[in-house]
């Protein structure tokens, strides 16, 4: 009788890289200026073939968590983890409910969080708070779990402008921007501020420590403060959707400074006139807020993320994708990487499809020279060059160029990465550590008909070996050579 039998195998992996080049990876710091973060998701990445082909995003990022740590990456941003409307997770109706969502179950994003905290280094897990509205169980108004009434709806939301199903709004007028596609939450009731703060709670056991703020516009930045406070999160960061560097250092004051903001001030007024319009004047100022006195720690920077990528003058271009890492990588803020960049894919929203071509190497390259030569939210920057193409150095550790042009730091000098204009070089030679995997994780065979398992090795050197064992033990170089897929039964460990 044939069975039917699931199983997740383990092989013990030892990789030689056949050069002399090793990576050093500085230990890090307890303060988050040394952070790296990285957007663990795209606007429709539960349709993307890879993730449904490992069973679901959660699935996706825990098998590649160990890689993630190697890389440099410190926190994890992850889509909303409540029920909701659509599949995208940013309409919730029921916030305490962590149940089956586009990215899988709650055992699955319990198992993810338990992966991320107990990795070394940790990466800490970022939960999208979405707290500016809400959206109803089965009419406009009708809350659940938590159950709130209508004074948790501001006096001054649309469905008190409009025939709707369910009760009229009652609260108090809304202390920020207005949001249609659902109800805005009133910050001033009790039972909002106290169902939030329970909300964060929840979180925290189920494993998150950090918040990213949707919609941060949409109310008073004094309560993003109470909230912050009430929950002690490793590290927190506010969508204040605004290219003006003023506002958003208001807004960063208005939390009590408790909160970073991302840096669309410089996604504005220096990625994109520069990377896509060769405006290269335009990195010479403070146009950013990783730019501005006491404010570079609270400025998250970016090239693009799930709102910004369909719209105009976002990255589509590859060549200018990179040159905007090769920038925040190199420079002051923390700088946050966007997975459709890393991986790759083709990506849709409000009718726009954008596809990306993969840089995990080339980002995982820039990363490690960022940690290796310890560049982080207040680093030091000299620029050389600003008119038609970019040059600086940075620390005294590393020196970039981005653009058309010929320039190099001098002979003592050594480069270290390198694309389509763009170059990084610092002070000593530098590769960064392989990241191994294995494909697939986990899957579900019948007895007596094996499963093939490829291992593949993400290293810009050529001479890459990799040894194996499958039965527990460390390998040497006296282990077994891989050099094709394994077939894996249900006897390997």
């Amino acid at each position: 009788m044939k069975m039917k039998l699931f199983f997740k195998y383990k092989l013990i992996l030892l990789l030689f890289i056949c050069n002399s080049i090793t990576s050093n990876l500085n230990a890090q710091s307890s303060a988050n200026i040394n952070d790296i973060m990285m957007q663990a998701f795209g606007w429709d990445v539960h349709n993307q073939t890879s993730v449904i082909a490992e069973g679901g995003l959660y699935n996706y990022l825990n098998n590649r968590a160990s890689g993630y740590a190697v890389a440099g990456i410190n926190v994890l941003w992850l889509p909303p983890p409540s029920k909701s409307l659509g599949g995208t997770g940013y309409i919730p109706t029921e916030l305490f409910n962590f149940g089956l969502t586009s990215f899988g179950t709650e055992a699955q994003l319990k198992a993810l969080l338990a992966t991320l905290n107990t990795s070394s280094p940790r990466i800490h897990p970022m939960a999208d708070i979405v707290v500016n509205h809400r959206g109803g169980s089965t009419n406009w108004t009708d809350f659940t779990n938590p159950t709130w009434d209508c004074k948790s709806i501001t006096s001054t939301d649309e469905a008190n402008k409009v025939v709707i199903t369910g009760v009229k709004p009652c609260g108090t007028p809304d202390t920020g921007e207005d949001f249609n596609g659902a109800r805005d939450l009133d910050h001033n009731d009790p039972q909002v501020k106290n169902g939030v703060k329970e909300y964060l709670t929840r979180l925290k056991d189920l494993g998150f420590d950090s918040w990213r703020w949707d919609v941060a516009k949409g109310f008073s930045a004094s309560f993003f403060g109470d909230y912050i406070t009430a929950s002690s999160p490793y590290s927190s960061v506010g969508e204040f959707w605004d290219g003006n560097v003023n506002t958003l250092k208001s807004w960063i004051n208005g939390t009590g400074g408790k909160s970073a903001a991302f840096d669309f001030a410089m996604y504005y007024n220096a990625l994109q006139p520069a990377f896509n319009s060769g405006n290269f004047s335009a990195l010479s100022g403070n146009a950013g807020l990783a730019g501005q006195f006491g404010y570079a720690d609270k400025a998250v920077t970016f090239v693009d993320n799930h709102d910004t990528f369909v719209l105009s003058g976002s990255f589509v271009n590859n060549n200018n994708i990179m040159k905007a890492y090769a920038y925040i990588l190199t420079h002051p803020g923390i700088p946050c990487i966007f997975f459709p960049h890393y991986y790759g894919g083709t990506y849709k929203k409000d009718g726009v499809t954008v596809t990306y071509s993969s840089n995990e190497m080339a980002i995982n390259k820039l990363m490690g020279i960022r940690k290796s030569n310890t560049i982080n939210a207040y680093s030091k920057v000299v620029i050389s060059n600003s008119s038609t193409f970019y040059s600086a150095i940075i620390d005294g550790k590393v020196a970039v160029k981005i653009g058309q042009g010929m320039w190099n730091p001098g002979a003592e000098w050594i480069l270290n990465a390198s694309g389509t204009d763009y170059a990084v070089w610092s002070k000593s030679a530098f590769n960064p550590a392989p990241v191994v995997s294995l494909a697939p994780v986990g899957a579900t065979f019948i007895e007596g008909s094996p499963v093939q398992v490829t291992i593949t090795a993400t290293d810009d050197k050529s001479g890459s070996i990799i040894y194996y064992t499958t039965d527990g033990s460390t390998p040497t170089a006296a282990s077994l050579f891989y050099s094709a897929p394994l077939s894996v039964s249900n006897t390997i460990t």
